[in-house]
């Protein structure tokens, strides 16, 4: 195998080749077989070049800095979705028109996973599979993604989506899953996939969750997210519940 674990387990070749780090297996290995890459551009189409064609640096390749692509969709009544559509134009400015291609190939694909390694996945007895979504402002959103990504791999699996986009920010929707050898170890791995991601939405200044509410899973950490603010919903809470008898377990209650 070439790369760690965690590396086989969560990266791609191509992903590899085009971080273009210096110290990683993968491009040592494409540069040592001459490997060829096939790089597509929406606008220029795909060409063909050589691996040293396409790495010009540590961390350098001749892919476009700072590019981004976004694919916006508008529906409901032909008259309202007309609008809707001037009106992304409009707040798009100057950026390259792409259009229906991106949003074809998006919603043909967006399910693509292997059902096979999934099903390999959930076979054995210790396995899991769960899913956490936060939500943080845009300059907050690079490290959430990779902190939260590094420790919710630690089964092998680790997927994110982003979703309900608003001006301040948008939804992080964290997929992950892996199995263990024992039950009391999957469980452990399991505990230290949500630990990992509480604390870095926490540090970071992100809300541990989006629309999915607390619940149990996350009965621990609503104190800390809170702050002073605790008290005032405590209160509220006895005011409303003097017994304890409505969902006591969550919303910050007893684990």
């Amino acid at each position: 195998f070439v790369g760690h674990a965690a590396t086989r387990s969560r990266g791609t070749v191509g992903g590899s080749i085009a971080h273009a780090d210096p110290a990683a297996e993968i491009p040592l290995v494409a540069m040592t077989l001459g490997a060829e890459v096939i790089v597509e551009d929406v606008l220029a189409g795909a060409r063909v070049l050589p691996i040293d064609g396409f790495l010009v640096g540590p961390m350098l390749t001749v892919l476009p800095a700072g590019a981004c692509l976004l694919v916006v969709a508008v529906a409901g009544l032909a008259e309202v979705a007309k609008a809707e559509a001037a009106a992304v134009k409009l707040f798009a400015g100057a950026a390259s028109d792409l259009g229906d291609e991106p949003w074809q190939r998006w919603k043909n694909h967006r399910f693509s996973l292997s059902a096979e390694r999934l099903k390999a996945m959930l076979g054995p007895p210790g396995s899991y599979l769960d899913t956490i979504e936060l939500a943080a402002p845009w300059t907050v959103l690079p490290g959430l993604h990779a902190r939260v990504k590094s420790a919710i791999g630690v089964g092998g699996l680790a997927l994110c989506h982003f979703s309900h986009a608003y001006e301040q920010g948008c939804c992080s929707y964290f997929s992950f899953g892996g199995s263990a050898d024992t039950e009391d170890e999957a469980r452990a791995a399991y505990g230290r996939a949500w630990e990992g991601a509480m604390t870095a939405a926490l540090e970071l200044g992100a809300t541990i969750s989006h629309h999915h509410g607390t619940g149990q899973a996350r009965a621990r950490w609503v104190a800390d997210e809170m702050g002073g603010w605790m008290r005032v919903w405590r209160a509220v809470k006895e005011g409303i519940d003097p017994t304890g008898i409505m969902n006591p377990r969550a919303l910050g209650g007893a684990s």
